[in-house]
């Protein structure tokens, strides 16, 4: 065999040998985080804080943009029994006793003092995955009741809300509410929570919401939450 049909096989190895390797890299799952096994990315996005940062301000309105990568979980033994717990610094969780421990994210936004509101909430991006395709295969963790250090450490009481369990839908109903508003030196500040994770007792299934955008207007009309999808 001449050198130049070597060479041109050589060329021909080399060319299947980079196609194989461009292969390879595009059919491994864009969920795989062998890092970080216990990361939930939503939408495939890698392990990082949470975050809401303003995208823009006028004299009768303020918008927040919301960006939620992910959250961490762990299982967690519970009176003998083995749960997924989720974890995050950047969240607070639910707190209805007996139903699912859910992370919450929070948002304060400014508004003038005495004025009335409207919440828009728009460019939603979310994903519904069962929790048995995410890995998680032990059950979420109910909310319990405060521990009273009278109370015999040895034996917990386990709350569980059968009925909560029943319904079906994705849970909480709503993914963005207003929870409360404090003023601060004259400056008014509403507190809205947002639903990282929504789940669906029915269905087994998880609602991931990866970003939105909240925009609050401030007028002397009536308040009200309207969707913009």
């Amino acid at each position: 065999m001449s050198k130049k049909v070597n060479n041109i096989l050589a060329k021909v190895m080399i060319i299947i040998s980079l196609l194989a390797v461009s292969f390879t890299s595009l059919v491994q799952p864009a969920s795989a985080n062998a890092e970080n096994p216990n990361w939930l990315s939503f939408n495939g996005m890698p392990l990082a804080e949470a975050q809401a940062f303003m995208a823009a301000s006028f004299d009768n309105s303020t918008s927040v943009h919301v960006q939620i990568p992910g959250i961490s979980f762990e299982t967690v033994d519970f009176a003998g029994q083995l749960f997924t717990q989720f974890k995050g610094d950047s969240f607070v969780f639910s707190n209805e006793t007996g139903t699912p421990e859910l992370p919450l994210y929070m948002v304060e936004v400014e508004i003038p003092a005495g004025s009335n509101y409207e919440l828009q909430v728009s460019n939603v991006v979310s994903q519904t995955v069962s929790t048995q395709a995410l890995g998680i295969t032990l059950p979420i963790i109910p909310v319990q009741p405060p521990f009273r250090k009278a109370e015999n450490p040895d034996a917990p009481v386990f709350s569980y809300d059968a009925n909560y369990m029943a319904q079906s839908g994705f849970l909480p109903v709503e993914d963005v509410r207003v929870t409360g508003e404090y003023t601060l030196r004259s400056h008014r500040v509403l507190q809205i929570e947002v639903a990282a994770l929504r789940y669906s007792p029915s269905t087994s299934e998880l609602q991931m919401l990866s970003s939105l955008d909240i925009t609050v207007n401030y007028s002397a009309a009536l308040f009200c939450l309207q969707r913009l999808r």
